[in-house]
């Protein structure tokens, strides 16, 4: 077979171009764009005041707690709960205008302006004068 040339090389090369010159996925192109994959709980700054209470989701000025209980009913504690975050939110970071619960197993959304539950609840001040109380109230030695 002399003379023949064959249209291949006879060793195989495996060589890959350096990472540099690889093409970026499209996934880690807009990374600096993409919200986390789960989102932080919300802390209020006066958490450590009760414990590290936080809440289970605030978007959009709503405050919004999460129940997966059997019943779809709400008692006493469950109510007051939601005013003791809006409270604990001492320097209005999340600026918490409405509050909610979630009941998961029954697929219900219950929603409240804060100033319509304040009334609800039976409260006369307004939620300055009420997050003022709290904050002296719980920050006191």
């Amino acid at each position: 077979m002399s003379g023949y040339s064959r249209p291949y090389p006879t060793t195989l090369s495996l060589t890959w171009p350096h990472r540099s010159n690889w093409p970026t996925p499209r996934s880690l192109r807009y990374a600096q764009y993409r919200r986390p994959a789960r989102p932080e709980r919300a802390r209020f700054t006066g958490s450590a005041d009760v414990g590290d209470a936080d809440a289970d989701l605030i978007t959009g000025g709503l405050l919004l707690d999460v129940k997966a209980s059997t019943k779809a009913t709400a008692g006493r504690k469950e109510f007051y709960q939601l005013i003791g975050y809006v409270l604990l939110d001492y320097d209005d970071r999340y600026r918490i205008d409405s509050v909610g619960l979630y009941l998961s197993r029954f697929g219900r959304l219950i929603t409240w302006t804060v100033t319509d539950y304040l009334r609800l609840l039976g409260c006369r001040q307004s939620l300055v004068e009420l997050r003022e109380g709290c904050t002296a109230a719980l920050s006191a030695p």
